[in-house]
């Protein structure tokens, strides 16, 4: 056959070319370090490979997703750049991070493309742009991060934070627009913690606070009855378990799982101007356990439900009584009305209980009367203070116009 010549033999011995297909095959059998290298030579045309930015990032994003260091890199700066379709800061931030989180322990970066990383990942949540969204709290953390260890970028760290404080502070104004409570939400934490470029302010950062609260903002109202409830040295904050009540409960009405858990344990034990309500705690705590929350403990739980269930009158057949013009329409202690419809009486039993004297008492007083331990345990009427005994109280029926209704008599 004809005869190879000799410049032919040594160009398809080279190294470049040898290496090239080598690293080829390796790559297609699942070598990421092998794939890493494919796509440099498919970048920048090495050995007998053509460049090819699809192949490259092809083989960039193979060995990335196994997760090599260096083919993040080039995953994220294909993605920024475009070099195969339109940019895409989405998933070059997405990457970019992959970088940065894996050398975030370090205490100096050594390596000039994770520096770069981090400096491109917080002028990406800078700026924004194609498929981005600006973030400033992202560019401000990945800032500092570059200044914590490169020690140069003081002056974008400080550009960011006033950015933030001018954008918090024009949005917070905005009393009318739907983002404002959340702004004025955020705004009360940077006073209260003196982070983000604001200097500590205790008392503006109340102010912000109870603002987005008075604005119906949930975490507000929620962090709010936190330090109301349990009092809050650094921030001169004293137990008001009245102002905890009203803050907590609103946060509950919206759904926030930890709020509804730390309302109902308000009434767990009671103090502070809280009547003690077992089947009122019980009710919040199941609701917020059903919410998710992970405030909620399995002991803590089974013990409110077997307290609040040993309270609870035997289930005996009702009484039927007649009513008449001696009937007491109201509870002798509290006066709530049988069929009052107060914000609470979806929550507390409202249906009277009559004792073995006869006289009527719903269930909450009737359990501030007892105060059982045991189910046999006698109480004390508040009306003629004969004993009263659990096992033999009976929920009441008022029946009107009714012949063969039980004519059961009620003492006043």
């Amino acid at each position: 056959g004809n005869k190879i010549s000799t410049h032919e033999t040594r160009r398809a011995m080279r190294p470049s070319v040898v290496f090239h297909k080598y690293y080829l095959l390796r790559a297609q059998d699942g070598d990421e370090k092998a794939q890493y290298r494919c796509g440099k030579a498919y970048l920048h045309g090495w050995g007998n490979a053509t460049i090819d930015h699809a192949k490259a990032l092809y083989w960039f994003e193979a060995a990335a997703k196994k997760g090599v260091l260096e083919a993040q890199f080039e995953t994220a700066c294909s993605y920024q750049c475009g070099k195969v379709a339109s940019p895409d800061y989405r998933l070059a931030v997405q990457w970019y991070e992959a970088v940065a989180l894996q050398l975030q322990g370090h205490k100096t970066l050594k390596r000039n493309r994770s520096r770069r990383a981090i400096r491109e990942l917080a002028t990406l949540y800078e700026h924004g742009g194609n498929g981005l969204d600006p973030n400033l709290e992202k560019a401000l953390y990945w800032w500092e991060q570059s200044q914590a260890k490169e020690r140069n970028c003081l002056g974008d760290v400080c550009r960011v934070r006033t950015k933030m404080r001018q954008y918090y502070l024009e949005l917070a104004h905005e009393a009318q627009g739907p983002d404002a409570p959340s702004a004025q939400f955020r705004l009360g934490r940077y006073y209260m913690q003196g982070s983000h470029g604001f200097d500590k302010n205790v008392a503006e950062g109340m102010r912000w606070i109870e603002m987005a609260a008075q604005n119906g903002h949930t975490s507000a109202n929620f962090q709010l009855g936190c330090w109301n409830k349990h009092g809050h040295a650094q921030y001169h904050i004293k137990k008001d378990a009245t102002a905890a009540q009203a803050y907590l409960l609103q946060a509950a009405k919206a759904g926030h799982a930890d709020a509804m858990y730390e309302y109902g344990n308000l009434f767990e034990w009671g103090g502070y101007g809280i009547a003690k309500d077992l089947r009122l705690c019980l009710y919040w705590v199941q609701r917020a356990k059903d919410h998710g929350s992970r405030r909620v403990t399995s002991p803590h739980f089974v013990s409110i439900q077997a307290r609040a269930t040993q309270l609870e009158p035997p289930p005996m057949a009702p009484l039927q009584v007649r009513v008449t013009n001696d009937t007491p329409q109201e509870c002798p202690c509290c006066f709530g009305g049988w069929n009052d419809a107060t914000e609470e009486s979806i929550y507390r039993s409202t249906r009277p209980i009559q004792t073995e004297c006869g006289h009527l008492f719903c269930l909450s007083c009737l359990k501030q009367l007892c105060q059982m331990k045991r189910p046999d345990h006698k109480g004390t009427c508040a009306l003629c203070r004969q004993p009263i005994l659990l096992s033999k109280v009976r929920y009441v029926d008022f029946v009107k116009d009714d012949d063969n209704c039980c004519n059961h008599e009620v003492s006043r």
